[in-house]
């Protein structure tokens, strides 16, 4: 029994292990290296994001399962998010806000360091939505988008900054004013009271979570067919239609 108890939080210390083995892959970036190399290395990191979110998908899930879900799991929980989706994420951005400043701002670089410091503000935020999400009992809506959520779509913004077969697209994820943008937009998002669907399983009830196996069915299917590309419109559409959900619900309140 005691085994069993320990597989749920093994898993969470395998999402907290991708966190620390990405900022290990991003360390490696400042240690000099060409740009295609730099890049490659800022892509690896962001796989340990993705590996990170499906551990994090079963890490609750099985502890259900199980009947072994503690208040230790939850907090470790917590702590693997905050390394492996928030303090990661947000030196993958700072490093590609640096790469995206060497490019096209190189000769005035001097004026522009303080754009690159956004990023870092993200895992702020990240602590703050994981420290409220433990004080809310909701089971079918997150309070504000979840710091997976976040920690894919940067890992996403990361893979594709590598796409050489478009130029324009590699330009727009690594301009810092774009990079600066999106870490305050996903870190207002995060503590925001936006309700964003949970993809959180307590059971793998067709009946319970219908609405959860469209969405990843849907994610699947886009992925099948345009591949990284497919992910992040999968992704863009879930946030899109979360803050739709919010203007609805608050239009309809002020119209009676």
């Amino acid at each position: 029994m005691k085994i069993l108890s320990s597989i749920p939080n093994l898993i969470t210390a395998a999402n907290l292990m991708c966190g620390v083995f990405g900022i290990k892959f991003l360390m490696d970036t400042f240690a000099g290296g060409c740009l295609e190399s730099n890049l490659n290395s800022i892509k690896k990191a962001a796989c340990f994001v993705i590996v990170g979110a499906f551990l994090d998908l079963f890490d609750g899930l099985l502890a259900r399962i199980l009947k072994v879900d503690s208040k230790i799991g939850k907090y470790l929980d917590s702590l693997a998010d905050l390394i492996t989706f928030g303090v990661l994420p947000s030196f993958i951005l700072y490093s590609l806000s640096t790469f995206g400043l060497q490019m096209f701002y190189a000769k005035s670089l001097n004026n522009f360091e303080i754009i690159k410091l956004g990023p870092l503000l993200l895992p702020i935020f990240t602590a703050y939505r994981l420290a409220r999400f433990n004080t809310i009992n909701d089971s079918e809506y997150f309070t504000g988008l979840s710091s997976t959520a976040v920690g894919i779509f940067t890992s996403l913004l990361a893979i594709m900054s590598g796409n050489k077969n478009s130029k324009v697209l590699q330009g727009i994820i690594l301009d810092p004013y774009i990079i600066l943008f999106l870490s305050l937009f996903l870190s207002l998002l995060m503590v925001s009271n936006v309700k964003f669907f949970s993809l959180k399983f307590k059971t793998l009830s067709p009946k319970d979570n219908y609405f959860r196996y469209i969405i990843i069915l849907t994610f699947i299917i886009l992925s099948s067919i345009y591949y990284i590309n497919g992910l992040m419109i999968s992704l863009c559409l879930y946030i899109f239609l979360g803050i739709l959900n919010e203007l609805w619900r608050i239009l309809c309140q002020f119209l009676g």
